[in-house]
């Protein structure tokens, strides 16, 4: 396209699909003689900014690595996907974990009977497999078990809430599994 204004009357602006190849193409334009100069117009692109509070580069500093926002901008993760955390426990009760706990729709909560036949009696939001039973959480929530709450965190927390920390996999859910 070429601007009508007399003050950028030798002014062209290019456009073309293929976006990989922009730095191949600058390069070419600014080898060409006549070519006083060539440079790209920035692409600026919105990314999601989850609210949550702890959600910045110290505290967070691994999904800045894996460039997380920018996949975000794809897909913020679905709660038809469902995540194990197979760790030490997980704190079922955190205010970021407890809204994306699974539920097993198969089985009746506290009734002492495996109804969906899995091998595994009452295990409506995970199960203990080091102990043989319905509780994922720390036996003791001041003991030094928070390996496998921190892990869900980063892989399950819910996200964009305005408390705690974010996800990778925002809308996710959650099976707790004690080992």
């Amino acid at each position: 396209a070429k601007f009508k204004s007399s003050s950028v009357a030798n002014v062209y602006q290019i456009e073309f699909n293929s976006i990989n190849k922009v730095d191949e193409l600058e390069k070419a334009l600014n080898n060409i003689s006549i070519v006083d100069f060539a440079e790209k117009v920035p692409l600026d692109r919105k990314t999601l900014t989850p609210n949550d509070p702890s959600y910045n580069t110290s505290t967070q500093w691994g999904l800045f690595q894996i460039n997380a926002a920018q996949a975000w901008d794809f897909a913020t993760g679905s709660s038809a996907v469902t995540v194990a955390i197979v760790d030490d426990a997980v704190e079922t009760t955190h205010d970021d974990l407890s809204g994306v706990l699974w539920t097993n729709p198969n089985e009746v909560p506290n009734n002492g009977v495996d109804d969906d036949n899995n091998g595994y009696v009452d295990d409506i939001n995970g199960f203990d497999v080091a102990n043989s039973d319905n509780n994922p959480d720390p036996d003791n929530p001041i003991s030094s078990y928070d390996h496998g709450t921190h892990v869900a965190g980063i892989a399950c927390a819910e996200t964009n809430n305005n408390t705690g920390v974010a996800s990778i996999g925002h809308n996710v859910s959650m099976i707790a599994v004690k080992s």
